[in-house]
């Protein structure tokens, strides 16, 4: 990949169907997406799923180098949630797939479409837990926190998903 690349942390999430094949397809998906490397992937985290009512949900927290900019990587995530099967739903609904951009090299972004980093990121004790696992030097750049700080300070709420594949 030639050109300037950014580091992004993006959290993939399912809890309806299969969900291993849910995060491995989308997984597949976003290293084939030209402008984009997968570099390290963390452990998949179960967590209660936070929302309407619904299984528990299995989150995994990949990192990536990217020369697309944010609003285009976001495009393309939605292309692919739509493609394995998600629909438009109530927000905090069960879902196929979740894909979403939690932090693009520490930009802090405010627009209708998108908030950098993740608005929640601070809140979901599995997302932060995998961000240790995949940069563990990673600064929130709101709170200034390395996110083992910031998940020292939640209930952590969250267990390893066994290796299965």
């Amino acid at each position: 990949m030639e050109g300037k690349t950014h580091r992004c942390l993006i959290l993939l999430g399912s809890n309806q169907g299969w969900r291993i094949w849910n995060l491995n397809q989308a997984l597949f998906e976003i290293n084939c997406l030209p402008g984009v490397i997968v570099k390290i992937c963390s452990r998949i985290y179960q967590e209660k799923f936070i929302g309407i009512s619904g299984p528990d949900i299995l989150n995994q927290v990949i990192r990536i180098e990217t020369l697309l900019p944010p609003f285009l990587l976001l495009e393309k995530f939605q292309v692919i949630e739509k493609r394995l099967g998600r629909k438009k739903d109530k927000r905090w609904s069960p879902r196929i797939i979740d894909i979403d951009i939690l932090d693009y090299h520490n930009w802090m972004v405010a627009d209708e479409n998108l908030i950098l980093p993740h608005p929640r990121l601070h809140l979901r004790p599995a997302s932060l837990k995998g961000i240790t696992e995949v940069f563990p030097n990673w600064i929130h750049p709101v709170f200034n926190k390395k996110a083992s700080s910031l998940l020292a300070s939640l209930d952590q709420q969250f267990t390893i998903y066994p290796d299965v594949l």
